[in-house]
């Protein structure tokens, strides 16, 4: 829209002919280059900032940018009128159009690190934005495709696009408050808890929020041994909060996670439940950066696990002044990649179970160092079900509603025998 209104404002303006005018607005729009520039590195696109009126400001300096370009000398117009970039901007449109699911089909199917699986995600970007160009774009302009031509592409790319839109929209869910989130899927006929079943809140990261839609419906179906009643869990929550090396790619952390050892103390406290059930792993198995520090450590590295522990000591604790007993799950080996029932042929590093065997270590170690907590062995459990893991966690991560509530059958008189309910 801003864009729009400067096409409109500016043919009608003169206000380039004052030579100081002219001047400003070529070294002002140097100057936003550049931050146009680093803020394509290092911005945070999870930020709420940005959809608080910061995409408005980044839009606007986009304009000065554009206004820069258009000035007969300048810096700006030097560097944008580099050959190689004006050739990419004839294929901009397709190279938009079909970055983002061409970003996330090779994210889904390679190993690769940061650097090759970049070069990788651009070439396939690239070829099909030329492609775009010269079959589509550039026929369109000249006039020269024939109408049977344009029924066929013009729908398809607009298919894509409209698939893109439909994944953007659904990547980053917020935080879920779990107690709301299990009585807004109770399945018809659920039962109400009996006066002395144990409660448990479940805490944890995507794959708490998972098996704690499962495991609430089970208890909503079994009311007299357990009655899972709140907890939080947030989406792509680890538990240090920096930067991940995940699937080649750096993740930053949420915004919505930050400072979730107190939002789990504020849940802990508001709940008063009997137990506690805390599920993390899959984000501590990433190459992560500890705090402090620019580089990436991975599990298994002294420092890191320090860290890691002094976290997760820091949240059993919170979680035991609650007066709950806290159960911590071992996470399962995750299989991220997985789709239709195969495991990719190329795993990314963070699959390797030799490192969430470190981290389940971890977390038998702050076991260990309390009164009150105690370890029920999940990935012992999703190991010796075999192939059926493929339908319990389709995406080699997460767990659908019948998975989880799989997972409950089990899980739910191991947490009954660990916290003192009744495992019948």
């Amino acid at each position: 829209m801003i864009g729009a209104l400067l096409a409109l404002w500016w043919p009608k303006q003169n206000i380039m002919r004052h030579r100081h005018a002219r001047g400003g607005t070529i070294w002002g729009g140097a100057v936003v280059f550049v931050a146009v520039l680093i803020l394509w590195r290092l911005a945070n696109h999870e930020s709420t900032f940005w959809y608080q009126g910061g995409l408005a400001v980044y839009a606007f300096g986009t304009c000065v940018v554009i206004v820069a370009a258009l000035q007969p000398i300048g810096p700006v117009r030097t560097v944008l009128t580099f050959r190689p970039l004006v050739w990419l901007g004839l294929i901009s449109y397709g190279a938009y159009l079909f970055h983002w699911p061409v970003f996330l089909w090779v994210d889904d199917r390679t190993g690769l690190s940061e650097w090759p699986l970049f070069i990788l995600r651009v070439a396939i970007t690239l070829v099909l934005a030329v492609a775009s160009y010269f079959l589509l774009e550039a026929p369109v302009w000249r006039g020269a495709m024939s109408k049977r031509t344009g029924l066929v592409l013009a729908p398809s790319v607009a298919g894509v696009a409209l698939v893109a839109a439909v994944i953007v929209g659904v990547i980053q869910p917020p935080p879920i408050d779990l107690q709301n989130a299990v009585g807004a899927t109770a399945r018809p006929g659920a039962n109400t808890k009996f006066p002395d079943t144990p409660t448990v809140g479940v805490y944890g990261d995507s794959t708490a929020f998972t098996l704690g839609l499962g495991f609430g419906g089970w208890t909503q179906s079994h009311p007299d041994i357990l009655w899972s009643n709140g907890g939080w869990a947030g989406m792509g929550c680890g538990t240090l909060e920096t930067a991940r090396r995940y699937r080649g790619r750096v993740v930053s952390y949420p915004d919505g996670c930050r400072n979730w050892v107190k939002t789990w103390e504020r849940a802990a406290n508001d709940s008063h439940n009997n137990a506690a059930m805390v599920l993390v792993g899959p984000w501590e198995v990433a190459e992560t950066q500890v705090p402090g520090e620019k580089g990436y450590r991975v599990i298994g590295d002294q420092v890191l696990d320090d860290a890691i522990r002094a976290k997760l000591i820091e949240a059993v604790g919170v979680l035991r002044a609650s007066g709950a007993r806290v159960v911590l799950l071992t996470s399962p080996d995750i299989d991220t990649g997985r789709a239709n029932g195969r495991s990719p042929k190329n795993k990314p590093p963070e699959t390797d179970p030799k490192r969430m065997a470190r981290f389940n270590q971890i977390l038998r170690e702050v076991a260990a160092s309390r009164d009150g907590v105690t370890v029920i062995d999940l990935n012992g459990w999703i190991k010796a079900q075999g192939d059926a893991d493929y339908r319990i966690r389709p995406d080699g991560v997460h767990y659908t509603w019948d998975g989880g509530g799989a997972v409950a059958e089990w899980l739910g008189a191991e947490m009954a025998r660990s916290i003192g309910g009744h495992p019948t």
